[in-house]
């Protein structure tokens, strides 16, 4: 809804407005994260009402107080990622020419805004955790993830391109044609198009600040998809008439409706595309742990882990049950469970008198351990 809002101001175009709507929801990857309750979807809805509000406000300046609070909802739900509307909002600024916007005090009455909705849980935080909150919010969680790959993110510059190919088709493919549509048709006057130019440099900018981090995770791109959408709906809807236009449309949205159904309703058979080396999909983890999580919740026997580095979900569908993870292959105590990768597994292997086998899917098997 915001980025028809958004496409609606700088077009002033209905059909350009309907189009980057949809575009936004035929980009697989972005729904992709959406079914992963990834934060970076929710902290890109903040992004997308503070720069909806910042073009309101240049026409009414008391729309600015809404973009101070859609940042302090940014900041607050993913640290530094929300504050990228100060940027994306000095290059709309410096595209349009127009400065006169930093005189106004509801501008400044924004700032006061974000500083309410956010300084209370950074100084609570700060209160409670002391230099530990300082060193793992702003160390870790920023210039950590900036410098050095963590949380297995170790991939290379390419990865990005790679995965977008992948999983944001066919829009990932139309947009360097539409880039060009845009240079050439208008040629020298190109970029004084000023909503396009503006959106452009958009893009570039919040692709790049991914792009040199050295901590890649595919699901940190969700902020540029709907930027990705104002720009092709912007370009294209002009560049083209009548039926040639309905029709280049209307394939477009058919493929992307199909790329966007198969992630999400064959996501596994996706992921063997997408990681063909033999990575075990996320969805088959997922599967996995939520069953694995009912059968332990049932049982308060703690749970031994060997290999077994995904806990997330069987923190919540287990209720939080005890892990202890052992360094290398030994028996635990009775009673308890032990998890492992499936793949550890003998296939012939059905259980013995110490262990019970209690789930076996493709990517994890549980045992139950009941006697010494």
């Amino acid at each position: 809804m915001l980025t028809y809002l958004i496409a609606f101001i700088l077009s002033k175009d209905a059909k350009i407005s309907l189009l980057a709507g949809l575009i936004l929801l035929t980009v697989g990857a972005f729904w992709d994260a959406g079914r992963q309750v990834r934060m970076d979807v929710p902290v890109t809805a903040a992004i997308l009402f503070s720069i909806y509000c910042f073009l309101r406000g240049l026409e009414d300046r008391r729309w600015f107080l809404g973009f101070g609070t859609g940042l302090a909802l940014g900041v607050l739900t993913k640290s530094i990622i929300g504050f990228f509307p100060v940027p994306i909002a000095l290059i709309i600024a410096a595209v349009y020419g127009d400065w006169s916007w930093l005189k106004s005090k509801w501008l400044w009455l924004s700032a006061v805004f974000f500083l309410v909705l956010a300084l209370p849980w950074h100084i609570y935080e700060y209160m409670k955790f002391g230099a530990q909150f300082l060193s793992t919010y702003f160390v870790y969680h920023v210039f950590q993830r900036f410098a050095e790959p963590i949380l297995g993110g170790s991939n290379g510059n390419f990865f990005y391109l790679k995965n977008l190919f992948i999983q944001a088709q066919p829009w990932i493919v139309i947009f360097p044609v539409a880039l060009i549509t845009f240079i050439w048709k208008y040629r020298a006057a190109a970029f004084k198009k000023k909503s396009e130019t503006a959106l452009l440099y958009s893009i570039v900018f919040i692709f790049l600040t991914f792009f040199f981090a050295k901590t890649k995770l595919f699901y940190y791109l969700v902020p540029v998809y709907p930027f990705l959408a104002l720009f092709l709906a912007t370009v294209l809807v002009p560049a083209f008439s009548g039926k040639k236009r309905l029709s280049i449309v209307m394939a477009s949205l058919l493929l992307g409706v199909f790329v966007t159904g198969f992630q999400s309703f064959y996501p596994e058979q996706f992921d063997g595309i997408t990681y063909p080396k033999g990575v075990t999909s996320k969805y088959t983890l997922a599967n996995d742990e939520r069953s694995i999580g009912a059968i332990i919740k049932k049982d308060p026997a703690p749970v031994y882990l060997y290999q077994w580095p995904y806990r997330d979900t069987l923190t919540y569908y287990g209720d939080a049950p005890e892990f202890i993870a052992l360094a290398a292959p030994t028996i635990p105590p009775a009673p308890s469970f032990l998890l492992m990768p499936s793949v550890f597994i003998n296939p012939d292997f059905t259980g013995s008198k110490e262990f019970t086998i209690v789930y076996k899917g493709k990517a994890g098997t549980l045992f139950r351990r009941t006697a010494e």
